[in-house]
């Protein structure tokens, strides 16, 4: 019977083990993978806050609403700011459909609200 014990304690402490290195190993690939964002992450996220700016306008949410959605989209244009002028030209191509269907539909938005705004670059009115 006490070789049985030893045996059974052996298997669960070899269990626990495997366990622990794989949670340990899971940890390891998260924190590697980074908490920061990547430039493509930011640029979809760009065109989803225009997306969300466009569909607050269409449904005549209050302007907190519309000022939460602009300094959002400010602080993320923050971090867009930060790549050098050749990585963010490769990513405005790459996404470019995507930005000019945003921009469009927000431009449309805008003047059905009789709201005319300058675009200096894309992303939100400046006014």
């Amino acid at each position: 019977m006490g070789q049985l014990r030893v045996a059974i304690n052996d298997l669960e402490y070899r269990a626990m083990k495997k366990i622990c290195v794989c949670c340990a190993a899971f940890a390891l690939l998260i924190g590697l993978s980074g908490c920061g964002s990547s430039p493509d992450s930011l640029m979809k996220k760009k065109i989803s806050l225009l997306s969300e700016f466009t569909d607050a306008l269409e449904s005549n949410a209050p302007p907190s609403k519309l000022a939460d959605i602009k300094k959002r989209t400010d602080e993320n244009d923050q971090k867009l700011a930060k790549l050098s002028e050749e990585d963010e030209k490769k990513l405005y191509e790459k996404h470019n459909d995507e930005m000019q269907k945003a921009m469009s539909r927000m431009k449309a938005a805008l003047m059905n609200k009789g709201i005319e705004v300058e675009f200096d670059s894309p992303g939100l009115p400046n006014k």
